[in-house]
């Protein structure tokens, strides 16, 4: 059973719900559809890249509020010292 699934991704790289389930049921799963190739010349002009335009340039982001002055300190009645007790 594991060679025909492995047999079938090989061939389609994927497997939807309903082809596992004919995999499982012993079916053999349809043919793949082929799209019909274009004229080289008319693939080649459709897949001819439309040039991007360049963004203007945004001004530099601002900072976080309060980024200005010194970090804040611990909060009050809260001490690095106090590990057995809980944090109220």
């Amino acid at each position: 059973m594991l060679e025909v699934f492995a047999q079938a991704l090989l061939e389609r790289e994927t497997l939807d719900r309903e082809a596992i389930e004919m995999l499982e049921r012993g079916e053999m799963l349809p043919p793949l559809e082929v799209p019909e190739e274009e004229p080289l010349a008319a693939s080649a002009a459709a897949a001819a890249p439309a040039p991007v335009p360049v963004p203007e340039r945004s001004p530099p982001p601002l900072g976080l509020p309060g980024g200005e002055g010194p970090l804040p300190g611990a909060a009050p009645g809260v001490h690095a010292d106090d590990e057995d007790e809980p944090l109220t």
